[in-house]
């Protein structure tokens, strides 16, 4: 998935190359699928974008809860994510790992109370199947999901989830419960305001009910200047578009970037 991976530390300056220039996307058009040749942004020797993100996880904190019903076969009971003595991440639910039968997905969507706010649109994350990842049984009969922080682009900061979903072998979602986070957002000031196109950051913008909401890459642009266009910071923009993860991210030409943080 997108917010996987480990990739190598490189730059402040994302290289865009197209083999003619590419117009800006209309206001409601979707980001392109064909998007052109990218390089990865890189980081500054001083400091990465990782090391700008405060989030230091605290051994035994509970990140998350929430309850599952036992709807269509699913088990019954409390769902915590937990960081572990070594700060690593665990997802905890009913069951042993050899008879839930069932999957577990984190997801963006929302569900009870917030069932009406933003959503971003990144796909759901299957529990258990990443490297590293496969699942145990603890000594209290819980069936345990490794999430090592190491491998994940995003730094182990989950809170763009907004649900866990239990899912048939089918594929059908069987129940899905919201997620309660214990800690607010990590940067609780992100006011975007477009300054207007300047070089390096000539894409279009989306505004909805007097909102921005998405800007649109095009070939030259740097996440610098995207930033600076709308008064953020490189590590603030990168935190309301998780997909893109805090190690060596990447813009594409077509590439839709989200600027409400409400859609995190």
């Amino acid at each position: 998935m997108a917010y996987r991976g480990v990739w190598s530390a490189t730059g402040l300056v994302v290289g865009l190359f197209a083999a003619a220039a590419l117009a800006g996307c209309t206001a409601e058009a979707p980001a392109s699928t064909s998007a052109t040749t990218s390089a990865p942004i890189a980081q500054d020797a001083a400091s990465s974008f990782a090391d700008q993100f405060p989030y230091l996880p605290t051994a035994g904190t509970t990140l998350a809860t929430a309850s599952l019903r036992g709807t269509g076969g699913c088990p019954r009971g409390p769902v915590s994510i937990v960081v572990t003595s070594a700060l690593a991440l665990e997802v905890r639910v009913p069951g042993t790992a050899a008879t839930t039968g069932t999957i577990f997905r984190l997801s963006t969507a929302r569900t009870g109370p917030d069932s009406g706010l933003p959503v971003s649109t990144l796909p759901d994350e299957q529990l258990g199947v990443g490297i590293g990842e496969e699942p145990r049984t603890d000594p209290d009969g819980e069936a345990v999901f490794p999430l090592p922080r190491e491998s994940r682009a995003d730094r182990g900061d989950l809170t763009y989830f907004h649900s866990i979903r239990c899912v048939g072998q089918d594929g059908d979602v069987l129940e899905q419960a919201p997620l309660t986070w214990t800690q607010g957002p990590f940067f609780r000031a992100i006011h975007p305001v477009d300054s207007g196109p300047r070089p390096h950051a000539r894409g279009d913008v989306v505004v909805t009910a007097g909102v921005l909401t998405r800007y649109n890459v095009v070939p030259g642009d740097t996440l610098d200047a995207i930033a600076d266009r709308f008064g953020i910071r490189p590590v603030e923009l990168l935190y309301i578009n998780p997909s893109m993860g805090y190690i060596s991210p990447r813009l594409l030409s077509g590439d839709a970037l989200n600027l409400d943080p409400r859609i995190r």
